[in-house]
């Protein structure tokens, strides 16, 4: 089952999950986090979040539809996938 399918999320939006989901969240560590907050103009940070957060909020989404049905379907994890489809 799809990610948009599972979370009900439909037409383009569902559509740009399932493509941002396919691809990799850039990997970071606190030093390089901290460095590129001292060095960098909030317009690169802006730039990097746009494009990062989609691809990071997908991929939660998809390791969340691999869970057992036994979780998945608690009211806790339900609670959850209900916040990230919100946002």
């Amino acid at each position: 089952m799809k990610v948009n399918q599972l979370f009900g999320l439909v037409g383009k939006v569902g559509l740009k999950f399932e493509a941002y989901s396919s691809f990799r969240p850039i990997p970071l560590n606190l030093k390089n986090l901290i460095e590129f907050g001292k060095t960098a103009p909030a317009s690169k940070s802006f730039e990097f979040l746009k494009n990062e957060l989609p691809v990071r909020i997908a991929n939660i989404l998809q390791e969340i539809r691999l869970l057992p049905d036994s979780l998945l379907f608690t009211k806790p994890v339900q609670e959850i996938i209900k916040m990230f489809v919100e946002f």
